[in-house]
């Protein structure tokens, strides 16, 4: 078996096990055979999976490992999971997979779990009412993605990715409008098996709802065709809200939206742990874990008052901006 034939018989067999459901189908088959033709069919494909050495691995791996370590990461545990795959259904459990990390790869290669990561470049939260009143002009998929990012503090994915049945705009839920992530689109969470739920606000739900009555797919946000036309499986992944926001504001960062939120939770006094529950970051250690067992369901009532107040400073006009949470009063002095 060729790891080319092999690539083409793991993809079908996790999408017969349901093993990519969450995700979608279409999405996770697209992003595999997308991966592995591009870096590893052109040294690996016509190769028997049996006659795959380690130096083909890094002969693979080698022109993009510095350049996007990231994605060759990403490439070399694809390749390896197909190579398990063809050699459980060869029966060759006796050799040892050539793309284990363990060993002359990770002898040859720089770790990436020590590359030094900057932090992603912000927009300053004060400079985001104007930036929203310039996406509100332009109407694209694109757009419409980045104001959400922006109006929710997700991660892009967690947006991007979503689908118009994990919207709940009318409360029927009984949580009055909420977005629910699945697990699979959750990053960094301890418990894996758990939903993100993010409250929306007013505007929010009306972005979604004009998005949604064009509806030309099962995702809120489809992605775009080489034929520039809209794909009817695929999401908008991160590159068009991107290559936007790169027109507009040069050098910043979609993620960096979850700072800019942070930096105007903290100018507004916001609780410094419902803040990070906002952005759907894990506060308490495992002792904690082990006893406060509230999933993101049981907070949202309360993050729904910050959101719902950055929800509307963002998309306040910039002159106008006032918008802000009730502090708390300070006791007046003793007279004197």
């Amino acid at each position: 078996m060729t790891f080319a034939a092999a690539t083409e018989q793991y993809i079908q067999k996790q999408i017969e096990q349901g093993e990519w459901k969450e995700r979608g189908y279409a999405d996770s088959a697209y992003q595999w055979r997308s991966t592995l033709r591009k870096y590893a069919c052109p040294v690996l494909g016509e190769m028997p999976v049996a006659k795959i050495t380690v130096d083909d691995v890094l002969r693979a791996l080698q022109p993009i490992w510095n350049v996007k370590m990231e994605t060759a990461n990403r490439t070399r545990g694809r390749i390896h999971a197909v190579i398990d795959h063809a050699y459980a259904t060869e029966r060759l459990d006796q050799l040892r997979n050539p793309a284990a990390w363990e060993g002359r790869l990770k002898a040859s290669l720089p770790n990436p779990q020590m590359r030094k990561r900057g932090r992603h470049a912000s927009v300053q939260f004060v400079e985001v009412p104007a930036l929203m009143a310039e996406l509100r002009e332009i109407a694209s998929f694109e757009s419409w993605a980045l104001q959400l990012v922006i109006l929710t503090a997700c991660r892009a994915d967690e947006v991007c990715g979503s689908r118009h049945n994990e919207y709940d705009l009318d409360g029927k839920l009984g949580y009055g409008a909420i977005l629910t992530v699945p697990p699979a689109r959750v990053k960094g969470r301890v418990n894996k098996a758990a939903d993100h739920v993010v409250p929306l606000g007013p505007r929010a739900v009306e972005l979604v709802r004009e998005v949604q009555s064009l509806r030309m797919s099962e995702h809120l946000f489809p992605a775009l065709t080489h034929r520039g036309q809209r794909h009817k499986s695929r999401s908008l992944g991160l590159h068009g809200p991107l290559r936007l926001l790169k027109r507009l504001r040069p050098g910043m960062t979609v993620h960096g939206f979850r700072a800019s939120f942070r930096q105007w939770a903290r100018k507004q006094e916001v609780e410094p742990l419902l803040a990070e529950e906002c952005l759907s970051h894990e506060t308490r250690n495992a002792v904690a874990r082990a006893y406060d067992r509230a999933t993101s369901i049981d907070t949202v009532d309360a993050r729904r008052v910050p959101m719902e107040a950055w929800q509307a400073f963002a998309t306040t006009p910039p002159a106008a901006n006032v918008v802000s949470l009730p502090t708390k009063r300070k006791p007046a002095a003793d007279a004197a």
